[in-house]
């Protein structure tokens, strides 16, 4: 059964319309409902709503080592414990463990909670346990009154409550700048919503952290993530006008910012400096790798390149390997990302490609199903890759700069914006019929990784929503028109949720909100807009509505009567 209030409510095959007039508030907040409708045996249904006023206690506190923290695992049974990254968290008090520069079928490995420790020595303790008080709104009851054709329905939730309720300080425990905002941000608590955006995946979980994470081809996170701000309730959250950027009807919004950990991780720019050689000619800029290892903000060594491997996609031979050493290799002929597993393969410290007469990427961008490198690897200028083939043999130094001049160790910074979006109740479901989405493809036989080169075994192909179908979390989709070689094998016509995506928003995303606008990470700062249904319960900030038509009939006077009839 579905209950969508001030709407209709849905038992099986019947449902009932919401009666305006039927309305009753209740004292302190609240309200009690009638919806009306007849059941699929043509007999009248009569559903009453109760809805109560519900206050939640402290906020939730977050669990350790969750999926894309860094922790600290045994490898083996004698083994001291080694960085590592958690990959998933899983039932029975288990942890998904990943290492890093280790093949991805030899760095997984399942491991109990109470072996595993935090970076910082902490042990892991018990995954979060759902509490009544948070989530999504409690039923307190559904029970049947004198017959199966009236229903008595008993909610409880913050958005039930007056708005002076709301603003209540809890006589004891802390006191919360602007309770009302993070009382109604309560039935989101201990979720997290996502946006995919090429490379990254960004998460919020209230009331924790902001995330940016790599989720590999099996779903699970590959490498540690990044926290881009951490929500701290002593600040709270400001009300302030809507920009002028939202829809029509927004009239108030939430916003707070965040800080998170040191900038360089989201940094992609780099400064190649040789030292000594044929020549020193100050420092050459360069880019990275969204695959690059994020904790990683330098590399050194002598500078080598193998004749009989120029661009760098073969496996370097025994007599050629780069142990300690910066390879330089030549752009093209297989992805950025293969050059880096070849050389790390061959033991170099790092990789500098050099342009050919394409133009320069701002980033380069990571291959799904390829493992994740443990060395750095940057791209230069065509002309400076001209100066380093000069300088074989010589000491270079590469590290992360900003071209902007800013502190790249100074801590990130997150604007966080919570809305009601003026068309939340235009939409049932994250994604249904009508809408474009794209659909994440796995190649049935990916063979060697990076042998289908320039094609991978992972793509997005754009299709639009025919139908979904919520029981088997699946959907119906028709694809848009084939790019070449698409025609090449059977694209499947129904497609899991979790694998489609409507502007970033995994269409299995959990309703009650959503991210729905975030600006790439630059200049170490980002910002993030959320719709909360919650928030559209509070007289502040839910959107104004739209004034009904009226029909306006125009009289002319006696003077233009006239003139008209002449």
């Amino acid at each position: 059964w579905e209950a969508c209030v001030q709407d209709s409510v849905s038992l099986g095959g019947a449902s009932a319309r919401y009666e305006m007039t039927a309305d009753q508030p209740r004292r302190g907040g609240g309200f009690e409902q009638l919806y009306v409708g007849i059941t699929g045996d043509q007999k009248p249904l009569h559903v009453h709503v109760l809805c109560t006023c519900f206050l939640p206690g402290n906020l939730l506190e977050e669990p350790l080592c969750r999926a894309g923290d860094p922790v600290q695992a045994p490898r083996g049974t004698d083994e001291l414990p080694s960085a590592a990254v958690v990959g998933k968290e899983l039932p029975d008090g288990k942890l998904s463990i990943r290492w890093e520069g280790v093949r991805r079928n030899e760095s997984v490995q399942i491991m109990l909670r109470e072996i595993v420790h935090t970076a910082d020595g902490r042990p892991c303790g018990e995954p979060l346990v759902a509490s009544a008080e948070v989530g999504q709104l409690p039923v307190a009851s559904l029970i049947p009154v004198t017959s199966s054709t009236q229903l008595n329905v008993t909610l409880s939730s913050a958005t039930c409550c007056s708005m002076r309720t709301l603003r209540a300080q809890t006589p004891s425990g802390p006191k919360y700048p602007n309770p009302d905002f993070l009382r109604l941000l309560t039935p989101i608590a201990g979720r997290c919503f996502r946006v995919a955006s090429g490379w990254w995946t960004y998460e919020l979980c209230w009331p924790w952290r902001i995330r940016q994470l790599h989720y590999g081809v099996d779903g699970s996170i590959e490498g540690p993530g990044v926290d881009l701000g951490r929500f701290d309730a002593s600040v709270g959250l400001t009300k302030r006008r809507a920009t002028s950027q939202r829809r029509d009807g927004e009239r108030h919004e939430l916003v707070t910012t965040l800080k998170g950990d040191p900038c360089y991780k989201t940094v992609h720019s780099w400064l190649v400096m040789l030292v000594g050689g044929t020549f020193h000619d100050g420092a050459g800029p360069g880019v990275g790798g969204s695959f690059n290892p994020v904790g990683r903000t330098r590399m050194e060594g002598l500078l080598a390149r193998d004749e009989d491997n120029i661009d760098g996609c073969n496996s370097y031979a025994a007599d050629k390997r780069m142990d300690g050493k910066i390879a330089l290799v030549r752009r093209g002929n297989c992805w950025f990302h293969t050059k880096a597993l070849r050389a790390q393969e061959a033991g170099a410290a790092g990789v500098i490609v050099y342009n050919d007469q394409r133009q320069l990427v701002e980033v380069m961008e990571g291959v799904e199903e390829l493992d994740l490198p443990a060395i750095p690897t940057v791209l230069v200028e065509r002309d400076w890759g001209n100066r380093l083939q000069e300088a074989i043999g010589s000491l270079v130094v590469v590290q992360k700069s900003s071209p902007d001049g800013l502190d790249v160790n100074k801590p990130f910074s997150t604007t966080v914006v919570l809305h009601c979006a003026s068309d939340w109740q235009e939409r049932g479901q994250v994604c249904q019929s009508g809408d474009q989405v794209e659909v994440k493809l796995v190649a049935k036989e990916p063979g060697e990784p990076g042998a289908k080169w320039p094609r991978a075994s992972v793509r997005f192909v754009r299709a639009v929503v025919s139908e979904v179908f919520l029981q088997s979390a699946t959907m119906a989709v028709n694809y848009a028109s084939m790019s070449q070689g698409d025609d090449e094998e059977e694209l499947p016509e129904i497609v899991p949720l979790n694998a489609t995506y409507r502007d970033g928003l995994p269409c299995d995303s959990e309703r009650g909100a959503y991210i729905d606008r975030i600006l790439e990470p630059h200049a170490c700062q980002t910002e993030l807009t959320v719709h909360v249904d919650a928030l559209c319960a509070h007289e502040g900030l839910m959107p104004l509505r739209p004034r009904a038509a009226q029909d306006i009939t125009c009289i002319a006077d006696a003077a233009t009567q006239r003139a008209l009839a002449e």
